[in-house]
């Protein structure tokens, strides 16, 4: 098994075996069910938002009060980052296992 494959796993088992189908992007939905839910937001986030940030729209009715800053200023510039990126990009495996570590997302 892959780094990559057991690092998810680690992270995944314990949502996985309580909901059935787990959907990026449902993080206000998320919250109401699992309010000590976390954002993850590794460092090369940042660099991705420049490099393949895609215009949108945000609701204009969304509350992003409890949002950490980077994605405020996401939908205030009226961009998204398509998961993918984030998930396929080389760094995320130490990322995650920073995080798992107790350390900050890298």
């Amino acid at each position: 098994m892959s780094r990559m494959r057991r690092v998810l796993r680690m992270i995944t088992a314990p949502i996985l075996s309580s909901v059935s189908r787990i959907r990026f992007g449902l993080m206000l939905h998320l919250r109401k069910r699992a309010p000590k839910l976390k954002w993850f937001l590794p460092e090369f986030w940042f660099e991705l938002v420049d490099v393949c940030g895609l215009p949108t729209r945000w609701p204009e009715d969304l509350d992003l009060d409890f949002a950490p800053a980077p994605v405020r200023a996401l939908a205030a510039r009226g961009l998204w980052l398509e998961q993918e990126r984030i998930v396929l990009d080389p760094r995320m495996v130490e990322a995650l296992e920073a995080v798992l570590a107790g350390g900050r997302p890298g």
